[in-house]
């Protein structure tokens, strides 16, 4: 049988490309990368007009895979749904055994030739979903904290060079505050705070007064954001407050459940109440547009049901009649024909046959629709 091998490069003759410059994938762009090219086709699941889809790049070989790197920056002006902006770094070629360490090189040497030098402690290497940023890599090899080949992985560029963020445990987590003022609706930028999952929702109310003193320990209400494309000023009006000055509860617990990085917590100041917005300012911040479509979706559904509900009350009207004197005579005087039919019909067809001959004439008629 032919290998991956001959077919790759009857593909290379056909396009003019050397075999070290692109990949193979089976069954399409999504597909599995063809990396070891000793296999039959038969080997790799080849079948009759089997699909192979030819991307232009370096092969990985086995046992590697590549990460698409990028360099989260964080915003000059703070946005509310926006933390970082990013910009690509390519791609860097990694194996199963490799920890995150082990790839510094790697991306100083890409990070220098965009202009930027920094020292290896000043990096993390971090998951991106999009355009916010998870996990940060730990000191165990990537394969074993979820990575697989082509996966979307940021380089982060720190000023602390003092925590070790590698050696970190699985139960420490980074998480994301930012501050609401109740009176302005202003969200402040945003600060990191280094917790443990296991410790108490006052402790993280401590850590982050010791990196922003603004509101006090036992004033402090936060909301954990799951979603940040939800996050919005006019959200937190409505939102569910926990209020910090608990020892009781643990960050992995309810009511926030920690068990990630790069979360995000809104704090505000229990003591100060959230001012009532005038008409002007209500409009400026869009909650007099959401109020709207809240009540005007929630009467939608409800006249959808209504009519729904009034569509599927529909009158029946039954009405027996009773046979004359004709076709009642005609009927005993053919009682044979019904049996001789019977064979002809089924049990249920000539049960009612049967009901019908034996109706009482005293059957009441024209009744009236039942509602």
């Amino acid at each position: 049988y032919d290998t991956v091998q001959s077919l790759k490069e009857q593909i290379s003759q056909r396009i003019n490309v050397p075999i070290d410059k692109f990949t193979l994938k089976r069954g399409g762009k999504q597909g599995i990368e063809l990396k070891d090219l000793t296999k039959t086709l038969q080997g790799s699941s080849f079948v009759n007009l089997s699909t192979v889809y030819v991307e232009y790049g370096q092969p990985t070989k086995l046992g590697e895979f590549r990460l698409v790197l990028s360099l989260a920056k964080r915003l000059a002006e703070p946005q509310d749904k926006e933390l970082f902006e990013f910009e690509d770094l390519g791609e860097v070629y990694i194996s199963n055994d490799d920890r995150p360490q082990d790839i510094v090189d790697q991306v100083i040497e890409k990070l220098a030739k965009k202009g930027y030098e920094v020292k290896p402690n000043q990096i993390r290497i971090r998951e991106r979903h999009n355009e916010r940023l998870g996990r940060i890599y730990r000191k165990r090899t990537m394969k074993t904290q979820g990575v697989y080949d082509k996966r979307a992985v940021s380089v982060e560029i720190v000023d602390d060079q003092e925590t070790n963020f590698y050696d970190l445990p699985d139960k420490m987590n980074q998480i994301i505050i930012k501050i609401w003022d109740s009176q302005t609706y202003e969200l402040s930028d945003w600060f990191e705070v280094i917790v443990d999952r296991s410790q108490s929702i006052k402790q993280m109310a401590e850590q982050i007064y010791a990196k922003n003193p603004k509101i006090k320990v036992e004033n402090m209400l936060a909301n954990k954001c799951v979603a940040f494309w939800t996050l919005s000023r006019v959200s937190l009006i409505d939102a569910d407050w926990v209020k910090l000055d608990d020892e009781s509860q643990s960050l992995g617990s309810t009511p926030f459940f920690l068990n990630n990085d790069g979360y995000l917590f809104i704090i505000r100041d229990a003591s100060i109440p959230i001012k009532e917005l005038t008409q002007e300012e209500a409009v400026r911040i869009g909650y007099e547009k959401r109020q709207k479509f809240t009540i005007q979706h929630s009467d939608d559904k409800y006249r959808k049901a209504q009519n729904s509900y009034k569509q599927s009350e529909k009158g029946l009207k039954i009405v027996v009649k009773k046979k004359d004197a004709q076709q009642q005579e005609d009927t005993e005087s053919k009682p044979n024909n019904q049996t001789a039919n019977a064979n002809e019909m089924s049990p249920r067809t000539y049960s009612k046959i049967m009901e019908t001959l034996e109706e009482d004439e005293d059957h009441t008629t024209g009744l009236q629709p039942l509602i």
